[in-house]
């Protein structure tokens, strides 16, 4: 039974209303850590940001507004290399269903078992 969920944010940026969803992958590297990462439970989430980066100049938002993000699609995948080695790759795919463009953080949780 696990005790604690850990939770990294894997990918942060910008998404505009109506463009196809965009896909993140997030993957082990090595036989260790692979069988360590593929008996957890995991879950994605996608949180909107109305704080929008512009460079250098800072962060710029847009009033009134609403953010509408979605988390269209989750998925895994095991690769095996030609030496038999494996790599466990945690996928999810998040589009902005909203009518405003809005920065979004891609968080993942995984049991600590």
């Amino acid at each position: 039974m696990s005790n604690e969920v850990n939770i990294t944010e894997i990918a942060h940026g910008t998404i505009d209303p109506g463009v196809p969803p965009l896909e993140f992958y997030y993957w082990t590297s090595g036989e260790n850590e692979y069988n360590q990462v593929r008996v957890k439970a995991r879950f994605f989430t996608v949180e909107p940001d109305p704080w929008l980066p512009l460079g250098d100049i800072g962060v710029v938002e847009f009033e009134p507004s609403q953010m509408n993000l979605e988390l269209t699609r989750t998925w895994a995948t095991v690769w095996v290399g030609a030496d038999g080695s494996h790599s466990f790759q945690r996928n999810a795919a998040i589009q902005n269903i909203g009518d405003f463009t809005s920065a979004y953080h891609i968080l993942l949780a995984e049991t600590d078992n």
